[in-house]
């Protein structure tokens, strides 16, 4: 299965609630098209006596409304993609900044890197849980090295004893 952004797939949805709102929203517009754009057609052709306008209605008024439908679909469109393009990238900056300190920390070095800070409490939260992890990790790591060397110092004693005894 491809993997998809967290924007890749609210693009998605988005795109799919917008185009089933405006499909949703047809008869209305061909309503408002049909009462208010039409109606005043017909009122100018009489005001000025306009005799056989060569008029077809019907066609006009689907006209219309394809206009306006792919106008709105347009311009809705071209903002979400603008937005969706700009927006989670702002968003995301602590995410990604945080991932690439927590990516180089090396828990030999003893240092526990600074993760940024965020206003947003799902980074924030996530930033406190790594930096614990990360400190506990330095702190166990240490306890075990000093162990390690304790232990080896203690086995140097015994060990050169029973070197001297094997070699004379």
């Amino acid at each position: 299965m491809k993997e998809r952004t967290l924007a890749h797939k609210l693009m998605t949805r988005l795109a799919i609630c917008l185009t089933v709102t405006l499909v949703l929203s047809i008869p209305l517009l061909y309503y408002i098209t049909v009462q208010y754009y039409a109606e005043d057609i017909l009122e100018l052709v009489s005001k000025y006596g306009i005799h056989d306008p060569h008029i077809d209605l019907e066609e006009d008024t689907l006209t219309g409304l394809l206009i306006q439908l792919f106008s709105i679909l347009t311009v809705i469109s071209l903002s979400v993609l603008i937005i969706m393009r700009w927006v989670p990238q702002r968003l995301w900056r602590p995410f990604h900044q945080t991932l690439h300190e927590v990516s180089t920390f090396k828990v030999e070095s003893g240092v526990v890197p600074q993760l940024p800070t965020t206003d947003i409490s799902e980074f924030r939260q996530l930033n406190d849980t790594l930096t614990r992890i990360m400190t506990y990790s330095v702190r166990s790591y240490k306890v075990q090295k000093e162990f390690t060397e304790n232990a080896s110092h203690e086995l140097q004693t015994p060990l050169a004893i029973a070197q001297v005894k094997l070699t004379t």
